[in-house]
């Protein structure tokens, strides 16, 4: 018998599929307790069954960059974010890169 992923245990536990996704991307897809801590803090969000929609560029489970916050961008993302910027000109990226 092949195993079940975490949203289909979820959904088989009651809960919608909007509410499991959501749950599990914005919980860093860390699991199913993860995922209902999370529906437990955000259980009055008026959003809490719409759709997810991962932010542009993200990737349905990994972690929520809006969550994270600019500031906590590792080292490497922000390093491949610059040197995937055509805006810049070559010198401009080996000065971001040494910040």
């Amino acid at each position: 018998m092949a195993e079940m992923t975490a949203l289909e245990t979820m959904m088989e536990m009651g809960f919608s599929r909007n509410r499991a996704e959501k749950a599990l991307a914005l919980s860093g897809h860390q699991g199913i307790e993860k995922a209902m801590d999370w529906l437990i803090e955000h259980e009055d969000d008026p959003n809490l069954d719409e759709p997810y929609v991962a932010s542009q560029g993200d990737v349905l489970g990994s972690t929520e960059k809006s969550e994270i916050g600019a500031a906590e961008m590792t080292f490497e993302e922000n390093s491949n974010q610059i040197r995937q910027d055509p805006a810049l000109c070559e010198e401009e990226k080996k000065e971001q890169l040494r910040r």
